[in-house]
């Protein structure tokens, strides 16, 4: 592919995710004009008066050059739009009426044009143009006859008085020799003096002379919608690509971005959540009920990367966190943890944000009291916690139902919580830890410490000094964070993963939203007990049941 192809690639590119800006310029524009040339401008009728240049006769004889007829014509388009010619139609038609005269390509012809809302006016005017020109140009080209013939008279006059001193008859040789040349002189001037009366004669009967008076126009020339039109539409294309374009530069260069990467420097980008309309619990539910969505396909780019970080080691601990709420950490953690349970990896999704337990509502598990803080306070055991989604048994969620204010910092940096942590990795691929943001609690901190991986998460409008502060805590225990997830980054369609996203979303929303869980069959060493009043195997499997033929 060479550059030329290269260019026309960008711009396909540009085109397709920002024709509807396009689209909106180009309307605007369009309909900006046509609404000024159908309510606002004065429809305006144009007229010309056509003048045509002959030569004298006096000048018949010999044949000028083609230039010195250009030349002749640029003089005479001068006296046309000369001052003493325009202010003649100014005092007539008002301060700038609308005239204008140009030259016949290829004819000694002058086209005086004229412009008015009234075409009566125009025609009239176009024609007082041109007549008023002849005037100017009649009395200047008189004038100048009139000035030699004054020149020649005053000479002649001249020669008349040397011949009287010198008399009749002179006596000396030399007197008579001077008499003579003044006679011959006073002849010359005399013959001129016939040639300036003729030449003004001729230009009294005009070597220049209106051929065609203008006549009232039948159609207004302005405005023209449909013209205008066709301009609006080409500029609005113009400036359409040209927004769209800056814009796709601005957001390439967006300094917020910018001062974040830096600040996170040496620590690799792992994944981009596109920016889509959607609430937390659609997003967080996105690889489950859009498995080809942008966003899903997104994620599935994280779960390759932290697969590939991980080396397929069993019991991997990945604790996803942010600098503040809203920066989507339970979105990065719920997807990631459906994700790789999709791949065949048995994951546990630990809801960890015991102050603000927003995961366990997403996925719609209603668990009173029996949760996370329950079994770290050994009110109950693990596996009444533990609940496995049946369309998806890989994937196993611990849920946090009751909102801990006070002593949440103890429970979650307790040895039971670690003993819970060291228990899901014997039983689980993954371990996926969705914590409380650090800039908030030190809740995740523990947490980050036990970690095998950590993953934050960065929303749109974080701030760089609130990244710079959740880098300095963690690694204030040591901690350097393995990946970081950017969410809701604006960019276009990326062709086949957005195409086939919205044939898979149109057919999933047809799906019952809600999810149905069971406690796992068999959990390691929190298998069901055997103790009468406990649950028993049996139980499980009729709530199994139960729920399939919910499901059905």
């Amino acid at each position: 592919m060479d550059a030329r192809d290269t260019d026309l690639h960008a711009l396909a590119q540009i085109l397709r995710e920002g024709w509807l800006a396009i689209a909106a310029v180009v309307a605007v524009l369009v309909g900006s004009v046509l609404a000024i040339d159908l309510v606002v401008r004065t429809p305006l009728y144009r007229s010309e008066s056509v003048v045509l240049f002959s030569k004298p006769v006096a000048d018949g004889f010999g044949v000028g050059s083609e230039s010195d007829a250009d030349r002749s014509m640029r003089n005479e388009l001068e006296v046309a739009e000369s001052r003493p010619v325009v202010s003649v139609i100014e005092d007539l038609y008002g301060d700038e009426p609308r005239i204008s005269v140009k030259i016949e390509t290829g004819r000694d012809v002058l086209r005086f044009a004229a412009s008015d809302p009234d075409p009566d006016v125009a025609a009239e005017m176009a024609d007082t143009y041109a007549t008023t020109f002849l005037e100017v140009r009649e009395t200047a080209i008189l004038d100048e006859f009139l000035d030699a013939a004054q020149a020649v008279q005053n000479r002649i006059d001249e020669v008349d008085a040397a011949l009287a001193l010198l008399g009749e008859n002179p006596s000396s040789a030399a007197d008579r020799s001077q008499r003579d040349l003044l006679l011959t002189q006073r002849s010359l001037l005399v013959q001129r003096l016939g040639d300036v009366a003729l030449n003004s004669e001729l230009v009294s009967s005009g070597s220049a002379r209106i051929v065609s008076l203008a006549e009232p126009g039948e159609n207004p020339v302005s405005p023209s919608p449909l013209r205008d039109s066709l301009v609006a539409a080409v500029g609005g294309l113009v400036l359409g690509v040209g927004f769209v374009y800056l814009r796709r530069i601005l957001r390439g260069t967006d300094p917020r971005r910018q001062s974040i990467d830096r600040i996170f420097e040496g620590i690799p980008t792992l994944g981009e959540a596109p920016l889509v309309r959607a609430n937390a619990q659609e997003l967080a539910l996105a690889s489950l009920q859009r498995p080809q969505s942008r966003t899903a396909e997104a994620f599935r780019t994280l779960r390759t990367a932290v697969q590939f970080l991980s080396s397929g080691d069993h019991g991997q601990i990945i604790l996803v966190t942010s600098a503040r709420p809203g920066d989507g950490k339970t979105t990065v953690a719920a997807n990631l943890a459906t994700l790789l349970a999709e791949n065949g990896r048995r994951t546990v999704l630990i809801d960890a944000d015991i102050r603000n337990p927003t995961l366990t509502g997403q996925f719609g598990i209603a668990t009173e009291n029996l949760d996370l803080t329950a079994a770290i306070q050994g009110e109950c055991d693990l596996r009444e916690v533990t609940w496995e989604l049946i369309d998806l048994p890989e994937l196993t969620v611990v849920p946090s139902a009751r909102r801990v204010n006070g002593g949440s910092a103890e429970l979650i940096s307790s040895d039971s919580f670690s003993l819970i942590l060291q228990d899901l990795a014997t039983e689980y691929d993954y371990v996926v830890v969705d914590s409380s943001p650090l800039l908030a609690v030190a809740d995740g901190l523990s947490i980050a410490k036990q970690a095998d991986r950590v993953l934050v998460a960065v929303g749109r409008t974080t701030e760089p000094e609130e990244a710079a502060r959740m880098l300095r805590l963690l690694k204030s225990v040591d901690v350097v964070p393995d990946g970081v997830v950017h969410n809701g980054v604006r960019r276009s369609d990326d062709g086949y993963g957005a195409y086939y996203g919205e044939l898979r979303s149109q057919r999933i929303r047809s799906k019952p939203s809600g999810l149905h869980f069971r406690r796992p069959l068999t959990m390691g060493r929190f298998t069901p007990s055997d103790d009468p009043e406990g649950p028993t195997e049996d139980d499980f499997l009729a709530e199994w049941e139960q729920a399939e033929t919910a499901r059905r």
